[in-house]
């Protein structure tokens, strides 16, 4: 019999992996969080704000250029240890020009850390911090450059190398594992098509929506596959990904006053916690390693609480931006590796009639998502009353 305990084991991360997910959840980071948020806002607005993210380029701007003084210093590097003492005057020539990109490239990174949520701020932040020591510390060679110390220049050039290769494991952290600085709004409304597989005009809900035509959740042909218990797991999770890259997306809009894809977003979690309560709640509960099922009584109650007085509440309103923070934790905390352990557990046994089924269900509501408007609990309701009407045609 797989065990919480094998799940739990097939799924650690490595230490570095552990440590980035570790700062997601530090709120001891918030109080720098705030004040960051605060100072570098300006960077974020406008036309400026507009040019750093790379609007004007069709993609982030941000990752191009951090490739550009890594790139001098790594090379600055390479001559201290092949080029010999005739390669002197040319490492330091790299060094130098390495920090004069540092600003352009700061600048364009914090544009982008306002467009994302409360976790990968707080990882925006320690990569910030090391890459600052890892400035100065590169700084520091150049001045021992300048004054004839090359070999004192180049091991603190291998000091910065540690300190900013440990900030850009972060930095590839937030882009390959949160999608941060990976997509752009040109790509998503660029077929015509939205994240709900609707038209981009009705459905679109901007960058880090991940597109589900193509995935599980919407093959070309649903009708005729055969699912297994495998993707009834990567169709949930699939969802959480959406789900989450939907939040990062509006985090920086909803604090600066514009919930434009609040709608969107509440009428995914609708069809999402639909999906949950009708067709993996009753799974989960016969799981051996788990007799109350979830094991989080009244979270999606407290979901739905928080989004109910969110909706009570207009941007700029007291208490508008603590209460989508407060939804922000609430998301992360149904979001958490917990649920994955416990779904993995629950539909290992699902014969392959009954996994086709559910995910067949799944793809079917999913496809409504963008159509739900409205109070979140009536929209819940709706999305129930659908499930149940699909699931019904399907017998």
């Amino acid at each position: 019999m797989t065990t919480r305990a094998d799940v739990r084991a097939a799924t650690a991360l490595p230490p570095l992996a552990q440590a980035a997910v570790d700062l997601e959840n530090d709120e001891r980071l918030d109080p720098a969080v705030e004040t960051l948020g605060r100072l570098t806002r300006p960077l974020a607005e406008g036309a400026t704000g507009d040019a750093l993210r790379g609007s004007w380029l069709g993609h982030a701007l941000h990752p191009l250029l951090t490739d550009l003084p890594l790139g001098l210093w790594t090379a600055a590097s390479a001559l201290d240890v092949l080029g010999g003492e005739q390669a002197r005057p040319a490492a330091r020539r790299l060094v130098g020009l390495g920090l004069l990109l540092v600003a352009p490239t700061a600048a364009s990174g914090w544009a982008e850390w306002h467009r994302t949520g409360r976790r990968e701020q707080r990882v925006g932040v320690a990569h910030a911090a090391l890459n600052v020591a890892g400035v100065a510390v590169y700084a520091g060679s150049w001045g021992a450059r300048r004054a004839g110390r090359d070999r004192l220049g180049a091991a603190l050039a291998l000091t910065g190398a540690g300190l900013t290769g440990l900030g850009g494991y972060l930095g590839g952290h937030l882009t390959s594992v949160r999608k941060v600085s990976s997509r752009h709004p040109a790509f998503d409304t660029a077929d015509g098509h939205g994240a709900f597989g609707g038209s981009a005009a009705s459905t679109a809900v901007g960058p880090g929506a991940p597109d589900p035509r193509g995935t599980i959740m919407n093959p070309s042909d649903p009708a005729s596959r055969t699912y297994t218990s495998d993707d009834v797991v990567a169709a949930l999770t699939g969802q959480h990904a959406r789900i989450t890259a939907m939040v990062e997306r509006l985090a920086g809009p909803v604090r600066s006053g514009d919930t434009t894809g609040l709608s969107e977003l509440f009428g995914y979690l609708a069809m999402h916690q639909a999906i949950e309560d009708e067709l993996i709640a009753p799974l989960t509960a016969g799981s051996p390693s788990s007799p109350t099922g979830l094991e989080r009584p009244g979270e999606p109650d407290g979901m739905e609480l928080q989004i109910a007085n969110l909706q009570q509440l207009t941007p700029g309103q007291p208490g508008h931006k603590s209460q989508f923070a407060a939804l922000e934790d609430s998301i992360e905390h149904h979001m958490g590796l917990d649920e994955v352990e416990e779904v993995t557990l629950a539909v290992r046994g699902l014969d392959d009639a009954s996994a086709t089924r559910i995910v067949r269900a799944m793809t079917a509501l999913e496809a409504t998502a963008g159509q739900r408007e409205g109070r979140f609990s009536h929209s819940l309701a709706e999305a129930r009353a659908d499930l149940r009407r699909i699931l019904a045609e399907d017998r």
